[in-house]
């Protein structure tokens, strides 16, 4: 009787684990008093392992953590959307107060871009000084409020996510998973050996050849998942030898581009060129701004850190704007990267309208559906008090549905 042999590294950590959990099983159904000696210090790594691969680890904590730092970023665009609004609002005292928060909020620049430490702390010291007796009241004025009350609540959650990311992590090698798997193989391998030299010196042991089969067969099952593993990696595009994907007209190599909705490709088609180049929506959001007007965000990246929005009302839909006259009909296109306004343009105010375009937006605020055209706008040098003082020019088709956040 030969005992097969196999080098459990390649094992997963739960395959791992389960793999010294059945040796056990089958060795204690056999009930063979020379292996039985050595099943309790087989059974205390078991428990060992188990207990580590239990415990809750940092990388548990890993999509939560970007999904708070996500929301905080967007309540921090939210409010940096809500006073830049607020900037062109036609009341002069609304202006103003804007104006004070604003310059609050650019004694923390950049705050979505900055690290986690950095930002939670930037965002505390932003909010204690802006719900000041002194801020709080123009806060009020030009409608924030709440955008900046979402903010603190958003910032406190990720701080305390990401506390927890720290004493959720094994404090002590305890815990060292690697460390524990390496005794776990020294106490499979040294029942084993057992198990070998029983069937050399004492073939006729009563269970021994029935234990050997049904360890074997653990040993073949084994084999058998890490070959299907490394086969599955093959066939993945660029991971081995497998065939390349086919498209639909069969040609190997050229993988169909997804279905975006038309975003990406030419304005003149469908998509979205800012100052032309071509950009991608992975995100649409539609949220209310303040009193009857809300605004559709379109992410250009996962973390929102470059975006395109357009402000509206619903009474605006379906009319076409000639973004070079002032008009009755609200409307505003801001374009945001790395946490700074890029350009900023609107229907009020001499120097916020475009030097050139139009633009037609129709937003249902129920189901999300939106369409947004802008026809070659054009932004000038000095565009009010908001940009970053440079000339700009966009262009918009894109249909497509939005999540709504009420």
């Amino acid at each position: 009787m030969k005992v097969n042999s196999f080098k459990k590294v390649a094992l997963q950590n739960l395959e791992h684990s389960q793999f010294a959990i059945n040796l056990h099983a089958i060795c204690t159904e056999a009930n063979i008093e020379k292996v039985n000696a050595l099943l309790p210090a087989l059974k205390t790594c078991i428990d060992k392992e188990e207990q580590a691969l239990n415990l809750p680890r940092g990388k548990e904590f890993i999509t939560e953590i970007r999904q708070l730092d996500a929301a905080r970023d967007e309540s921090y665009r939210a409010l940096q959307f809500t006073v830049r609004a607020a900037r062109h609002r036609r009341a002069t005292d609304v202006q103003a107060a804007a104006d004070e928060v604003e310059k609050v909020m650019r004694r923390y620049p950049e705050l979505a871009a900055q690290s986690n430490n950095k930002e939670t702390s930037g965002i505390r010291n932003l909010a204690d000084d802006l719900n000041s007796a002194k801020y709080k009241p123009l806060v009020t004025k030009i409608g924030a409020k709440a955008d900046l009350d979402q903010l603190v609540a958003d910032n406190e959650a990720f701080a305390a996510m990401f506390l927890k990311h720290y004493s959720a992590t094994p404090p002590s090698k305890e815990f060292d998973l690697k460390r524990l798997r390496a005794a776990t193989d020294e106490a499979v391998n040294a029942v084993v050996l057992r198990m070998q030299s029983l069937a050399d010196l004492l073939p006729d042991t009563v269970g021994l050849a029935d234990l050997i089969t049904r360890y074997n067969k653990m040993v073949a099952d084994s084999h058998l998942t890490l070959a299907l593993r490394k086969a599955a990696n093959k066939k993945k595009p660029g991971t081995g030898d497998g065939e390349k994907p086919k498209d639909k007209k069969g040609k190997k190599g050229k993988n169909e581009k997804p279905d975006t909705g038309g975003i990406g490709q030419e304005p003149s088609e469908k998509g979205i060129l800012i100052d032309g180049v071509r950009k991608t929506v992975v995100k649409a959001t539609i949220m209310k701004y303040v009193d009857d007007k809300h605004f559709l965000a379109l992410q250009f990246d996962a973390a929102g850190k470059e975006m395109l929005c357009v402000y509206f009302v619903a009474e605006g839909n379906k009319r076409v704007n000639d973004m070079t006259r002032e008009s009755d009909v609200y409307w505003v296109v801001s374009y945001d990267k790395d946490g700074s306004c890029v350009f900023f343009t609107t229907n009020v105010g001499k120097d916020q309208k475009c030097k050139a375009g139009t633009l037609l937006y129709d937003i249902d605020m129920e189901s999300g559906r939106y369409r947004v055209d802008v026809t070659t706008a054009q932004v000038g040098k000095s565009n009010g008090k908001t940009g970053d003082g440079n000339a700009h020019t966009f262009a918009v088709r894109i249909d497509g549905t939005a999540e709504v956040k009420k």
